[in-house]
Formats: C-alpha cells, sequence, structure tokens
C-alpha cells in the first residue's frame, strides 16, 4: 500500500488534495483512491463525514445543512478531492483555539454591522448569507453586483440613518 505522502500531497481547511500525476502514472481510477483514503479517514475518531469529488460528481452530498455547503462549496480544479467534516467544536490543527471552516451553525454565524447614510438605524433579526454582503454593497454603490453573485440586497436595511 502507498504511503501517505504519495497519494496526498496538500491539506487545507479539511480538504486533502490528491497527488492526480502520481494516479495517472500508476492507471488507478480516481475513485479507487478515494475510497481508499475515505476508509483510512473513516477510521479517524474525530471526522463525522467524508466526501469525495466522485461523490460530488455522482451527486452524493452530505446530510442535512452541509448538503447545501458541501454542493456550493466544490470547485473543480480548485477543491481538494477528499473534503473532511470533523465532529462538531474539533479543532484538526494545533496552536488554533478557533476556525471557522466546519460548516456547522456556531462556526458560521457571525455578527454583520453596515453603517452609513443610505442604512436604516436598528437591529435585525432576519438571516443574511455570506453571498448577501456583494449585492447589498453593490447596490449602495450604485454598480452592477459581482459576476456569478448569488445573493440578495438586504433591502430590510435601506433607508435613512434617521429613520
Amino acid at each position: 500500500k502507498p504511503s501517505q505522502g504519495e497519494w496526498i500531497v496538500a491539506d487545507a481547511d479539511f480538504q486533502f488534495f490528491l497527488n492526480l500525476d502520481a494516479i495517472a502514472d500508476k492507471k488507478i481510477h480516481l475513485a479507487e483512491i478515494e475510497n481508499f483514503v475515505r476508509d483510512y479517514f473513516k477510521k479517524e475518531p474525530h471526522f463525522s463525514h467524508i466526501l469525495t469529488s466522485t461523490d460530488h460528481a455522482e451527486g452524493r452530498f452530505l446530510p442535512g445543512i452541509l448538503k447545501n455547503q458541501s454542493i456550493h462549496s466544490f470547485v473543480q480544479k480548485r477543491s481538494g478531492q477528499i473534503l473532511v467534516v470533523p465532529d462538531p467544536y474539533y479543532i484538526y490543527q494545533s496552536g488554533y483555539s478557533a476556525t471557522h471552516v466546519s460548516g456547522y451553525t456556531y462556526d458560521r454565524m457571525v455578527p454583520l454591522l453596515i453603517s452609513g447614510k443610505s442604512i436604516r438605524r436598528g437591529v435585525y433579526s432576519t438571516q443574511a448569507n455570506i453571498v448577501d454582503i456583494a449585492p447589498t454593497l453593490a447596490f449602495l454603490a450604485g454598480v452592477l453586483p459581482p459576476s456569478l453573485s448569488e445573493g440578495r440586497v438586504l433591502s430590510e436595511i435601506l433607508g435613512t440613518s434617521q429613520d
């Protein structure tokens, strides 16, 4: 069996990048190596879910809220071939006291503060997502939102600061 260094060439934010050249040179199917690595990672005590690029391509996604995240976070040619979701509250890399990459609600929610002349004063309980920031700022600046922008304008905050 190959060593980890031969198959996994990099990792970042719970994504593991396989050595695609070595896999092609050995004429092994990518799915076979992905399954091998998945089986290895299943033995790790703090990994709760594992998704491969083959799973993604074949429409097999993570359960629950992680499904949408896994659908939207995988980018062909930029993402790792293996995505691991850690157990809740588990920090993979030593030396860090906090991360924001797990996908769990507690790890994804952050306060959003927007201030300015065209912003209505107040605290809002409506949900805002990261993808809503660019369209909102583009609207306030009077320009088109970035191409491929998916969010919405946070219209509930619009008004004057005297409202």
